[in-house]
């Protein structure tokens, strides 16, 4: 028994060291807009930016992330990023946040609100064995992200966008 956990722990030590090493990527919220009001709601946008340090692109699989207004949490979601950050470069993406009107109360619909968003990013690192390892469920590499802020007034913002200047 002692030889097939000293096995094991060899092969899992190989394992780590043949998907090489790479630094994890820094991710920043850039802004937040609401994107869409009806009277049932509003969609609020957030736009992300990720910075890969590393010489190989990291493919982006999945965000999970969840919306607070004012210490409540009023969203949870899943969603694909669709991107990848490029080599020793920057990329960015947005993750759309759907909200009813209720989880609204008057004041923060009139004076507006704080938020914090909350998510957590899971990335290929790079390499055909990190590849097998993440396709396996072995090792999903992940990155977490924090943003603070302030909503302003909602009830002032118009429901149709204003036209563009001909």
């Amino acid at each position: 028994m002692p030889a097939r956990i000293a096995i094991v722990a060899m092969l899992l030590a190989a394992a780590t060291a043949l998907t090489g090493c790479h630094s994890a990527p820094t991710l920043r919220v850039i802004d937040a807009e609401i994107t869409e009001q009806t009277d049932d709601g509003f969609v609020v946008t957030f736009h992300l930016e990720g910075l890969n340090p590393n010489d190989d692109p990291l493919p982006l699989r999945r965000v999970n992330y969840s919306l607070s207004l004012d210490g409540r949490r009023v969203f949870e979601g899943v969603r694909s990023p669709e991107a990848t950050l490029p080599r020793r470069g920057v990329q960015r993406f947005s993750l759309p946040v759907a909200t009813p009107r209720d989880v609204w109360t008057p004041e923060q619909l009139g004076a507006g609100a704080s938020y914090t968003l909350r998510g957590e990013l899971t990335y290929l690192a790079p390499g055909a064995f990190a590849e097998v390892l993440f396709d396996a469920g072995v090792r999903r590499p992940t990155v977490s992200f924090r943003s603070s802020g302030e909503f302003s007034a909602l009830e002032s913002i118009p429901d149709e966008p204003a036209a563009p200047p001909e």
